[in-house]
This record gives structure tokens, C-alpha cells and sequence, in this order.
């Protein structure tokens, strides 16, 4: 107990001193051109400036007028941009698409479907080509031989061509 009755008189003389220098403190700072120094000088007042004149005012509003025109003139660019991105994106999902398994399968079936009907197609046009030319050459050799004897000569007959 005696320790802490020794204590007790420094403990207040410490507490006491620290009192003292917060008090003190914003004091010694003006001294120096601390935070009170800046305040007496904010509270004197600047040098006023002159009231703008009307045509100043009205020249003002006149650049805020073109200053609003180009931002929305800006507003619409940017919207028809926002349009055809979205329109080039759009585009773009089918390639999207495309490159998926379920895509390349679906992409590989329309291919061999498509060169499937070409195929078929050419065959049926090279068909009708050659009917074409089997009835073309049956007219012709029908036509060329219009004029000579359906009936062979035959063979019991014997042929008059002199030896």
C-alpha cells in the first residue's frame, strides 16, 4: 500500500501537466503559424469580385446551351451505335451456336442433307438427259430408215445380185 500511497501525488502531477499542454497547445500553435494563425486569416475577407454583367451571363448560358446540344447530339450517336452493336451481336449468336457440339452436329446434318439433295438432283438431271437422247436417237433411226423395207429378205428366197 505504501508503493501506491508514493504514486498517487505523481499520477495527479502527470495528469495534471497533460492537462495543461492540451490547453496549451492550440495556443503555442498560433505562436507559430498553426491552425489558429490560418483561421484569423479566413476570417478576413477576400478581395470581392465584381457582379458579372448580363451580356457575361447570357454568353455563359449560350456556351451551356451548346454544351447540352453536343452532349445530346453525342446521346444519339451513341444510341445508334447501341443499336447496331446490339444488331452485330444478334448476328453473332448463330456462330455462337455454331461452334457447340449440338451446333457442328446440327451444322454437319444441314451440309450432308444439302449436298444429299444436290446429288439427287444431278443424277435426275443426267437421267432425263439420257432419256432424252434414247428418244432423240429412236426418232432418228425410226426417221432414217422411213424409206427403205420394214422386212429383211428371207433366207429360203434366194437373192438375184449377179456373181
Amino acid at each position: 500500500m505504501s508503493r501506491i500511497a508514493t504514486l498517487v501525488p505523481i499520477a495527479l502531477a502527470a495528469f495534471a501537466a497533460g492537462a495543461i499542454s492540451v490547453g496549451a497547445l492550440p495556443a503555442s500553435a498560433s505562436l507559430f503559424g498553426g491552425d489558429k494563425g490560418e483561421a484569423k486569416q479566413e476570417g478576413a475577407k477576400p478581395a470581392a469580385k465584381p457582379a458579372p454583367t448580363l451580356k457575361e451571363t447570357m454568353s455563359a448560358v449560350g456556351e451551356i446551351a451548346k454544351d447540352l446540344k453536343g452532349i445530346e447530339a453525342i446521346e444519339q450517336r451513341l444510341a445508334t451505335i447501341e443499336k447496331n452493336v446490339a444488331g452485330i451481336d444478334a448476328s453473332l449468336v448463330p456462330v455462337g451456336n455454331a461452334l457447340k457440339p449440338e451446333g457442328l452436329r446440327a451444322l454437319a446434318d444441314l451440309v450432308i442433307d444439302t449436298a444429299y439433295q444436290r446429288a439427287l438432283n444431278i443424277l435426275m438431271l443426267v437421267t432425263a438427259f439420257g432419256a432424252v437422247l434414247i428418244a432423240f436417237a429412236a426418232v432418228m433411226l425410226r426417221w432414217a430408215l422411213a424409206g427403205r423395207k420394214t422386212v429383211p429378205p428371207s433366207p429360203s428366197t434366194p437373192s438375184q445380185e449377179p456373181a
